[in-house]
This record gives structure tokens, C-alpha cells and sequence, in this order.
């Protein structure tokens, strides 16, 4: 026969199902405090673009999305401007795009500019449609949270046929 459960020795559910109750709603309200400071930080990430769509995870460095010409792409016809999509506005200040040709020389363009509809996306503009050749784009920014990125790519213009 199981020993019979004295005062001293009766779990908190047997005695009192409130109290079971109350100690199970103090780990529903801790739940759900930890919920109301993360989920927020969280939504406000998604809210601003800042989940990597691949993953629904938050992306912790500003990041090169995309290119205009397309990186490792040969196009047909000269650009007159080189665009770089970021995964987040980066500060301008901070912002630099050079483009050299084949023989490492520097190609004239403007200043670095944030479009106006889309401030992730940032452009250089020529005088003229580059010529025929291949081409690297040397790029350094600055994310909003102060962390330096920076890096290169390449494209071609095919010659006239």
C-alpha cells in the first residue's frame, strides 16, 4: 500500500489547484514577457527589410544583394551607370564605387548617389556608354550600424558584331 501523503509531503497540484495553476501562469507570464521584448525587436526587423528572405532569420551585416550590370556577366551593350543593391540603405557619407577597365586605369564617373525611390540602391553614372571590355567595380560602405563592408566584381561589354 503507497505511504499516505501527509501536509508536509503533498505536491502544490494535490493540495491546491490554484496554486499549480498560478505557478504554471507564472511561467505563461515570464513566456510571454520574453515574447513581448523579442517579438517586437523581431518584427521590427521584418518590418525594415532586415530578414534574409532565404532564411526568415535577421541579417546582421549590410550585404550586397545585387548589381546592375550583374556581376560575372557580359553585356552587349555599354552601361552608363553601375548600380549596387544592398540589403539596406548604407550611410552615404561612408559610400564609395570606383570602376577600372582592363588595364587598371579609372574610369570618370559622378559621385556615389542614393536613389531617391530605393536608398538601397546607390549608382555612379558616366559621361558616356563604357566601351567594349572588361571592366572591375571596387565598392566600400558603411552599414547603419557602423560596420565597414566592402568588396569587387566584374562584368564585360561585348564588342559591336
Amino acid at each position: 500500500m503507497p505511504p499516505r501523503p501527509t501536509p508536509d509531503r503533498i505536491p502544490p497540484s494535490a493540495s491546491n489547484p490554484s496554486a499549480a495553476a498560478g505557478f504554471r501562469g507564472a511561467g505563461a507570464v515570464l513566456t510571454a514577457l520574453v515574447l513581448l521584448v523579442a517579438v517586437p525587436g523581431l518584427w521590427s526587423l521584418a518590418l525594415a527589410g532586415e530578414l534574409d528572405p532565404d532564411t526568415d532569420t535577421p541579417s546582421l551585416h549590410l550585404e550586397l544583394r545585387s548589381t546592375v550590370p550583374a556581376a560575372d556577366t557580359t553585356v552587349s551593350e555599354g552601361p552608363t551607370e553601375v548600380r549596387l543593391i544592398f540589403s539596406e540603405p548604407p550611410q552615404m557619407h561612408g559610400t564609395r564605387v570606383r570602376v577600372t577597365d582592363s588595364r587598371e586605369e579609372l574610369i570618370p564617373s559622378s559621385d556615389v548617389t542614393a536613389d531617391e525611390e530605393d536608398p538601397k540602391e546607390v549608382f555612379v553614372e558616366f559621361e558616356d556608354r563604357l566601351p567594349p571590355d572588361e571592366y572591375t567595380v571596387f565598392w566600400r560602405t558603411i552599414a547603419q550600424d557602423g560596420h565597414a563592408q566592402n568588396g569587387t566584381f566584374q562584368f564585360r561589354v561585348s564588342a559591336a558584331r
